[in-house]
């Protein structure tokens, strides 16, 4: 037994009483068993502190909710209030319904959690494109449409949009614009085929109101950007082509404009189109969803509006081959030419219309 305890002790010391190798060991092997607490706890709490499972969780839920709710064939409403998950609130976070999709940012991190919708449209009418850490959603289903908006946001015109946050810097006075009045020439578009049977007869056109309106925002823009033009004259009727080739390098900012005609749903409504590019998504759709609440504001009777993602040919603008596109293009489709003249926007308030349009890029362009 003596002479096993004096092997121990050798494990130990030397004769000297020095410290051995084998004890170096043990010590280092301590300290590393230390760091990898440390840094198990510092993952947990970086874990803990990452809200993307939570992103996940609100994208998913507000998807399906938005698309059950759309799908109902009655009048309903449904409110979102407080929601949290895993103890993280939605108020956490902003939500966003854009590009076909519920998007869900903020949080910790700056990471985006998308998640898509079933419909079609940008918003589905009337919808709010952006909510501010909302602490509740209200989705309210009517027979115009569906009304996207935070419950707990008082005052606010549930016509109106809540466009998304962009910052831009840009002066006006540097802007080139190109306005696109729809059709023309023989190519009226859109007819008012029952104002035409009035006495007198009344040319409601959707080629000749898009005109006024254009050159209405145009008398206005010119005094105030380095250049503004149209894409043709009041009785012209330029191919796709010819409308493109007014788009140069240089323009910032084209705008087509036109009406809606649906002769079932006597209606005045907006829409406005916006390309699909990703490159230019958060400024197409804060220019389109700005251009959209001016116009709403100004004309009342609009009812309803929305903003919708489209691969129509007229947005494919042309643009420097291996460079992605510069300017922002925008279609706008205003009101409903089948309603009656004497209640018709398009009639009697396209000046107005104009205004509205003019006001919109005043307000994109600060």
């Amino acid at each position: 037994m003596a002479a096993g305890k004096r092997g121990a002790s050798r494990f130990l010391v030397s004769k000297r009483g020095d410290v051995t190798e084998a004890l170096l060991f043990r010590i280092l092997e301590a300290l590393i068993a230390m760091l990898a607490v440390v840094a198990m706890f510092a993952f947990i709490d970086a874990y803990a502190a990452n809200t993307v499972l939570e992103k996940m969780y609100f994208a998913r839920d507000l998807a399906y909710l938005t698309d059950i709710v759309q799908a109902s064939p009655y009048g309903i409403e449904v409110t979102y209030y407080n929601p949290s998950f895993a103890e993280v609130p939605l108020s956490t976070f902003e939500v966003t319904f854009v590009r076909n999709e519920v998007d869900i940012r903020g949080g910790e991190e700056e990471m985006e959690i998308y998640y898509p919708l079933a419909y079609s449209e940008l918003f589905t009418t009337p919808l709010s494109a952006h909510l501010q850490n909302p602490g509740a959603i209200t989705f309210s289903k009517t027979d115009t449409g569906l009304l996207i908006t935070n419950p707990w946001e008082q005052g606010l015109d549930p016509r109106l949009l809540t466009c998304p946050p962009h910052e831009q810097d840009t002066e006006l006075s540097t802007i080139d614009i190109v306005l696109d009045p729809a059709h023309g020439g023989a190519d009226h578009g859109a007819e008012n085929r029952a104002a035409l049977l009035q006495q007198p007869p009344i040319e409601l056109f959707e080629s000749r109101q898009a005109f006024l309106i254009a050159n209405g925002a145009l008398s206005r823009l010119r005094p105030d950007v380095s250049s503004v033009s149209l894409t043709r004259g009041e009785d012209a009727s330029p191919t796709l082509e010819e409308r493109q080739a007014v788009v140069s390098p240089e323009t910032d900012v084209f705008i087509s404009i036109g009406t809606g005609s649906d002769p079932e749903l006597l209606i005045g409504e907006l829409r406005a189109y916006i390309p699909p590019e990703y490159a230019l998504r958060d400024n197409n759709t804060r220019l389109a969803c700005l251009l959209t609440n001016a116009i709403l504001e100004a004309v009342p009777s609009l009812s309803r509006a929305a903003v919708i993602v489209s691969d129509d040919p007229l947005l494919d603008l042309p643009h420097p081959e291996g460079s992605d596109p510069k300017t922002l293009a925008v279609m706008l489709e205003i009101g409903n030419i089948q309603i009656p003249p004497a209640e018709n926007p398009l009639s009697t308030d396209w000046d107005t219309i104009a205004g509205a349009v003019d006001a919109g890029f005043r307000r994109y362009y600060r």
